[in-house]
C-alpha cells in the first residue's frame, strides 16, 4: 500500500457500507543516481541502478552515504571517484532511515528503526569499529536530521511524551543530554539542516496550512523567516551559506539568496535552479548539493503509477 511520505499515513479509506479503497505501492522499484547542473541538459549517471532511498554527500564531496533497499534499507558508502560502494550497516532487524556526515567526514551518524523504536547511532565512515548508540533519555522515535558543521551537535526529530514530535539537539561531546530546540505540532519528520556556519537552522513546517521552508536562529530558535511560498518538500543550504535550495512538490529545485545583517537575514527573490524530480522518500532528502553547485539526485527510472483498488465487504476477510 502506498503512503504519504510527509505524514507516514497509508493511502486508504473505508466506508460505513463495507467498502475499502486503497492505493497500491511498489517499495522494490529501482531508481538511479544522477549529477545535474543548472543550464546543462545532459545528466551524468553516477552508479548502477538500485533501490536507492535517502542520501547525503560527504563534506569533501568525495563520498555519498545512501540508504538502499526497502522496506529493510541498509546504509552504504559510495566512493564517487572510484565508483565503488561498500556496506556500512548490517542490521539484524529494522532498517536505516537517514545519515549525516561529521564535518571531517570520518564518521557518519544515522537513524535505525527497530522493534524498540527509532534510535541514533554513530560509526566510522570507513567501516571499522562498532556502531555507537547515542543514549537519549526520555526520547522515543528519534529521527536524525543533521550534524552541525562545527562538529558539536546532532539535530534530530523526536517524541518526548506527552509532547508533540519536535526538534532536539544533543551535544556530541560531554554529557549527551538532549535539549529542546523547536517544539511545535507542525513539523514534518524531515528536511532540517544547520547552516554552514552553524548559526542558523532551515526547517519545514505546515503551520500555514501547507508545508513551507523556514529559517531560525541557532541555538535559541529566536525569530522565524519564511523561505518558500509555493510549497516545499525539502530544503538544504548551499555549501557557502549564501543561499538555500528547496524542493517544490513538482520536482523542481528553487534557489533563494540568503545574507545576514546583524541578527536579521535578508531573503532574496526565489529563482528556478533546475528540474530534478527527486524520488519521494519518507525520512529525508533524495538529493544533495556539491560545492560546485551541482546536484546529485536519486530519481525514479520511470514515472510511477499507483493503482486504486476497491474491496467490497472487506470485513468478511477478518473472520477467516
Amino acid at each position: 500500500m502506498n503512503r504519504n511520505p510527509g505524514t507516514w499515513r497509508g493511502a486508504f479509506d473505508v466506508s460505513r457500507n463495507g467498502l475499502l479503497v486503497y492505493q497500491s505501492g511498489n517499495t522494490a522499484r529501482a531508481s538511479q543516481l544522477l549529477w545535474l547542473a543548472p543550464g546543462s541538459k545532459a545528466p551524468v549517471r553516477v552508479a548502477e541502478n538500485d533501490n536507492y532511498r535517502e542520501l547525503a554527500l560527504s563534506p569533501d564531496g568525495r563520498r555519498l552515504a545512501v540508504t538502499i533497499g526497502s522496506p529493510h534499507a541498509e546504509l552504504w558508502i559510495y566512493d564517487l571517484a572510484r565508483g565503488i560502494k561498500s556496506r556500512l550497516t548490517f542490521t539484524d532487524a529494522g532498517f536505516i532511515t537517514k545519515a549525516a556526515w561529521a564535518p571531517d567526514a570520518a564518521h557518519v551518524a544515522f537513524s535505525q528503526v527497530g522493534s524498540s523504536g527509532a534510535k541514533l547511532y554513530v560509526k566510522e565512515a570507513g567501516g571499522s569499529g562498532k556502531q555507537e548508540e547515542l543514549i537519549l533519555p526520555g526520547t522515543v522515535l528519534s529521527e536524525l536530521d543533521d550534524w552541525s558543521k562545527d562538529g558539536q551537535y546532532l539535530l534530530f526529530h523526536a517524541a518526548v511524551p506527552p509532547g508533540p514530535f519536535s526538534l532536539y539537539v544533543v551535544p556530541i561531546k560531554g554529557e549527551r543530554k538532549p535539549k529542546p530546540f523547536l517544539q511545535t505540532a507542525f513539523l514534518p519528520p524531515l528536511g532540517t539542516h544547520f547552516s554552514p556556519d552553524s548559526k542558523w537552522v532551515a526547517y519545514l513546517s505546515s503551520e500555514s496550512g501547507s508545508i513551507e521552508a523556514y529559517v531560525t536562529h541557532f541555538p535559541d530558535a529566536s525569530g522565524k523567516w519564511q523561505i518558500s511560498v509555493d510549497g516545499a518538500h525539502a530544503v538544504r543550504w548551499f555549501p557557502n551559506g549564501q543561499a538555500l535550495l528547496y524542493e517544490r512538490t513538482d520536482g523542481t529545485l528553487v534557489k533563494v539568496p540568503f545574507s545576514v545583517h546583524g541578527r536579521n537575514p535578508e531573503i532574496g527573490a526565489a529563482k528556478l535552479y533546475l528540474t530534478a524530480h527527486p524520488r519521494v522518500t519518507t525520512f529525508g532528502e533524495a538529493w544533495d548539493l556539491a560545492a560546485d553547485g551541482r546536484v546529485i539526485v536519486n530519481t525514479d527510472i520511470a514515472d510511477v503509477t499507483h493503482t486504486i483498488n476497491v474491496v467490497i465487504n472487506w470485513t468478511s476477510a477478518l473472520k477467516r
